[in-house]
């Protein structure tokens, strides 16, 4: 079995194609096996989101984001989903301090032709980010919403980097 929460789809793909080949072997993808022996496992961090000042941003959000649907529709795709963390950073002008030695922040991010969505905890947002946002075009959600917004993504398709997204969504 492997995380399917934490490992691509593109390398849990692959392994059950190569598995198969070997003779039909199931892989478990709903499973973590560091939940049985990691007793003091941390939660998720809880950094703080801040706004990353324009001068050093360069490019607005808001131009970011229009660039970004000019790319989609001439892609034929009716959204994308961002799971990379330091492209979900560069999108938003945000920075966080989730990973050490990395201004990244936890968090997914769903943008169709006239929404955006970011999936990040509340806690880390202050109202100056929740306004900034706003101010963007960018609506937030949970964190832990995600699955459950692609469950409900009506468009017909969406792009994704099967080398960034994990198997589960």
């Amino acid at each position: 079995g492997v995380d399917g929460n934490v490992n691509s789809a593109e390398v849990v793909a692959g392994l059950m194609a190569d598995l198969r080949a070997e003779g039909g072997i199931t892989v478990r993808t709903n499973y973590d096996p560091l939940n049985e022996i990691w007793a003091d496992r941390p939660p998720l961090p809880k950094g703080k989101v801040v706004v990353h000042d324009m001068r050093y941003a360069g490019e607005t959000c808001a131009s970011k984001l229009m660039r970004l649907r000019g790319i989609l529709r001439e892609s034929h795709a009716c959204g994308i989903l961002i799971s990379s963390l330091d492209d979900i950073a560069w999108m938003l002008n945000l920075r966080g301090c989730d990973v050490h030695c990395n201004p990244v922040f936890v968090s997914y991010l769903i943008v169709t032709d006239d929404d955006a969505i970011l999936f990040v905890d509340g806690e880390k947002l202050t109202t100056d980010v929740v306004e900034y946002l706003s101010r963007e075009g960018v609506r937030t959600d949970e964190y832990i919403n995600v699955s459950e917004a692609l469950a409900r993504y009506d468009e017909y398709n969406i792009m994704v980097d099967a080398g960034e997204v994990n198997y589960a969504l």
